[in-house]
């Protein structure tokens, strides 16, 4: 495991990536959590891994029986946020969780939070009837860089790996929609950031993203600039967010769960809610859990 206080190496000034710095040939070249296993409600849950934290989508239409599986011992666990009231049941090396309706949570053990496990539940979506590009399960797609056209619907099935970064300039009616994950590690070298923004979509009119998991992208991870009717649902943005300071560099490693916007009924303003959780950094490994924040 990485040792975050010496290990880091951070490239404060790198030069631009002009084209992706690797392709997959297939799913089993993304890496696997070798802490953590899942299974809910009787099936395997593919656990991934990246240098800051573990992940794992839980893709289900009823309750959830969640068992998580750790591999190295711990003394302590934790399960945030708090304000959620899960309790698990331990058993050894063995963690239960009964949900009734889906959540996004964090699994902590030892106050390690830069080997934690995010999980994330969610309904399936299916395929809208107006998909103009789908994305298939068990399949990964080298896409560079994906660029929409006005009235695209991409569909990212459960299972699916996009690898690449989204485009979308002055496209109206656009949608991507989905339970799979986009991955943007092609676009920026290991503990550093790039210069190119990850899901870019500017100058846009009635814009929906909804569903997937965006894990480690270049840069700003969803940058909806200069868009009117905007709604993020239910999405999934995970990312190591590297920096310097001047005295030390830093770490920082944090999921956002998007919840649809809500429409004030005084003056029609648009408003998202954002639901945030787990913010680390390497050298004091504080956690701050943010719950409905309004954002303007």
């Amino acid at each position: 495991m990485k040792d975050f206080e010496n290990d880091l190496i951070y490239y404060s000034n790198p030069d631009p990536i002009e084209e992706p710095r690797f392709l997959l040939n297939s799913l089993d070249e993304l890496e696997k959590s070798t802490k953590y296993s899942v299974v809910c409600n009787g099936t395997e849950r593919v656990v991934y891994h990246t240098d800051s934290f573990d992940y794992v989508v839980v893709v289900d239409d009823e309750a959830y029986d969640l068992e998580i599986s750790i591999h190295t011992p711990f003394e302590k666990l934790a399960i945030r946020p708090t304000s959620f009231g899960i309790v698990p049941s331990v058993t050894g090396e063995t963690v239960q969780i009964h949900l009734d309706e889906p959540k996004k949570f964090t699994v902590e053990t030892d106050g390690g939070l830069h080997d934690a496990l995010f999980v994330f539940c969610s309904r399936r979506i299916e395929k809208p009837e107006n998909t103009t590009i789908c994305f298939e399960k068990g399949k990964v797609y080298n896409v560079g860089v994906l660029t929409l056209k006005p009235n695209d619907t991409v569909y990212i099935e459960e299972g699916a790996v996009v690898s690449g970064c989204i485009y979308a300039d002055h496209c109206d009616n656009i949608s991507i929609v989905g339970n799979g994950i986009v991955n943007g590690a092609c676009w920026h070298l290991p503990d550093s950031n790039a210069h190119r923004f990850f899901i870019y979509i500017k100058w846009c009119n009635n814009v929906l993203l909804k569903g997937f998991t965006a894990v480690d992208g270049p840069s700003w991870h969803v940058v909806p600039a200069a868009c009117d009717h905007v709604v993020i649902d239910d999405m999934n943005i995970c990312l190591l967010y590297t920096f310097s300071e001047p005295t030390r560099l830093r770490r920082i490693s944090y999921a956002v769960f998007c919840l649809k916007k809500k429409t004030k009924e005084n003056d029609g303003a648009d408003t998202m809610y954002l639901d945030t959780m787990s913010l680390t950094a390497n050298s004091t490994f504080q956690t701050r859990t943010f719950s409905n924040h309004e954002l303007i």
